[in-house]
């Protein structure tokens, strides 16, 4: 008899808690008034569905349920910023191979905020609220598709292929060495690229067929420095970095939503995040294209051959 008198009172005690929101940090005492909501209106469906105390806690469950939504999406924005170009740039120059803790999409979200956030969208998820899909979707979307325009600006400015590389351990500081042109910056992670491809692949064959592959015969002898960059086109080369800013951001945005996403989501929120950004790299490609279908028109063979050399390292990509 005390329970279901609890489902009665359920609006009334939980009503200042719903209209004053979720604070950051102490998401848990709003979420057990939802779930009070829940426990009544679950109550009033099977036992008065003509009630008006059903339309009270339905009414007022609803209103909650659209705050936390609003709560989840300035918790996301309050910690979303784009990349800044040179960051990013430094992050592709280094290594591909970054550790978790260098991810930059984990950096701007604490841990407390990635914790509080995972707590929402699984409690979304579980109550079918799927609002959450789209906003986690658009919010980050926005935040790849900044880095990536902030990298196309940069790549108009004049410093554009003179920055200074930095260190792997020393993050943050510039390299007192000599600078590298970008062509031989691309080469180099290309050439790596490569190698840890070969290295892969022997390795197969070797446990499977018991074959030793020399070390020294790798996908970089194919992948020869005069055979990049002897067009001497930049468009190529900022669009080559431009892929690769990309794909370094798509693999971060992953990290991150398998901190906050429950898994089952996990397809649908990375498609509706990657997909204007991998757009916007497709309608550049095209352009790239349709210059160099002009130029081969006037006979001009020189830029089919920059066109080929860009679509090998774009294989070693995939």
């Amino acid at each position: 008899m005390e329970q279901v008198l609890s489902h009665y009172d359920a609006s009334q005690d939980v009503c200042n808690l719903i209209h004053q929101g979720p604070s950051e940090g102490n998401i848990g005492s709003f979420l057990d008034g939802l779930n009070k909501l829940k426990k009544a209106k679950d109550y009033f469906l099977n036992n008065n569905p003509q009630s008006v105390e059903l339309e009270n806690v339905t009414s007022l469950f609803n209103n909650g349920c659209e705050t936390l939504n609003n709560h989840f999406k300035s918790l996301l924005k309050k910690h979303n910023s784009p990349l800044k170009p040179v960051d990013l740039l430094d992050m592709i120059y280094i290594e591909e191979d970054s550790s978790n803790e260098d991810c930059p999409s984990i950096k701007q979200l604490p841990p407390s905020a990635r914790e509080e956030l995972n707590v929402i969208a699984q409690w979304l998820d579980n109550n079918l609220r799927r609002e959450y899909v789209q906003i986690f979707g658009d919010e980050r979307s926005e935040v790849i598709m900044r880095s990536l325009q902030n990298l196309k600006d940069h790549q108009k400015s004049g410093s554009w292929g003179n920055e200074p590389l930095r260190t792997r351990h020393g993050y943050g500081r510039a390299e007192t060495g000599a600078k590298k042109t970008t062509s031989a910056r691309l080469q180099q992670i290309f050439e790596r690229k490569a190698n840890k491809m070969f290295m892969k692949a022997s390795q197969t064959l070797g446990q499977s067929a018991g074959l030793a592959m020399r070390k020294n015969s790798s996908f970089g002898d194919i992948l020869a420095a005069e055979e990049y960059g002897n067009d001497n086109d930049q468009e190529l080369e900022k669009y080559l970095v431009l892929l690769l800013g990309l794909q370094k951001l798509l693999v971060w945005e992953r990290q991150l939503l398998n901190d906050i996403v429950p898994p089952s989501r996990h397809n649908e929120v990375f498609s509706r995040l990657s997909q204007p950004s991998i757009e916007m790299v497709v309608k550049d490609a095209e352009q790239i294209t349709s210059k160099v279908m002009r130029s081969i028109g006037r006979k001009e063979w020189s830029a089919a051959l920059g066109i080929f050399s860009a679509l090998k390292h774009v294989q070693i990509l995939q």
